[in-house]
């Protein structure tokens, strides 16, 4: 059972409009920016009856995530974007802040009800990396943090906190993230294998992506496997572990003109 108006003109991008102006040195590139953006409705709520089935909160969880619709709502957010680059080494810093983000908020009227739904609250965040090239190999390390200030009460924010009932109080939250990403190619390009882990807390989840490419342009195809696995620490709410294990082949074909 879904509640909101989904707008008829609504889209599945998150489409923006803005100004961006920047400054380029010898080693530096600096950009501010400010943009209009279509996020998601705060009114849409969803609630899952899973009484019908016997599959766990886990699974029911899973299924409401997949039939939850977004309509849409505006908000305005500013950036700040540094480069700086030496040496086959890259150093950058992204920041932002939103008026009004929403976040997704969950939780569970009783044993067979999960409720999914949207709340918005200032949001800020900022990333920083250093990067190192090589002929055949690339490397990054990225440090993040996201914020959210003055949450509605009555809520239980996906990914950010891990409480057994709703939270009744107004309150900061926040979350680091740790990613590595190494890439190795081959001389020609035509094969490349990408690997990335990334670690959240205080909300902990651990994370794997991995990525083949195979490429063969004399052959006008592509083949790709993709790798990812993500997990949780035990989540109270939910009485379970969130683990998830993905895999995907994906082939195509590249057509010349008739």
């Amino acid at each position: 059972q879904q509640s909101g108006n989904k707008k008829e003109s609504s889209s599945i991008f998150r489409d923006y409009f803005g100004l961006q102006y920047q400054w380029t040195g010898e080693n530096v590139d600096a950009r501010v920016g400010f943009f209009r953006w279509f996020d998601v409705d705060p009114t849409t709520s969803f609630i899952y009856d899973r009484s019908s089935g016997s599959s766990g909160f886990q699974s029911a969880f899973e299924n409401l995530l997949s039939n939850y619709h977004e309509a849409e709502a505006n908000t305005s957010f500013y950036t700040l974007e540094l480069d700086a680059i030496w040496s086959g080494m890259a150093w950058k810093l992204d920041a932002g802040y939103y008026t009004r983000k929403n976040v997704y908020t969950y939780s569970i009227e009783d044993r067979n009800k999960l409720k999914f739904s949207t709340v918005n609250a200032p949001f800020t965040a900022w990333a920083t990396s250093i990067e190192r090239t090589f002929p055949y190999f690339y490397w990054l390390m990225m440090y993040s943090q996201r914020n959210f200030s003055n949450v509605p009460s009555g809520s239980h924010v996906l990914f950010f906190e891990n409480e057994p009932n709703l939270v009744n109080t107004e309150r900061d939250l926040g979350r680091d993230q740790l990613t590595g990403i190494a890439v190795v190619k081959t001389p020609d390009n035509n094969i490349r294998v990408a690997m990335v882990h990334f670690q959240t807390w205080p909300f902990i989840q651990r994370g794997w992506v991995s990525l083949w490419t195979w490429d063969r342009p004399e052959d006008n195809y592509q083949l790709e496997f993709k790798f990812y696995s993500l997990k949780t620490d035990y989540q109270k709410m939910l009485d379970s572990v969130l683990d998830t294990t993905q895999a995907y082949f994906v082939y195509t074909q590249r057509f010349s003109g008739f």
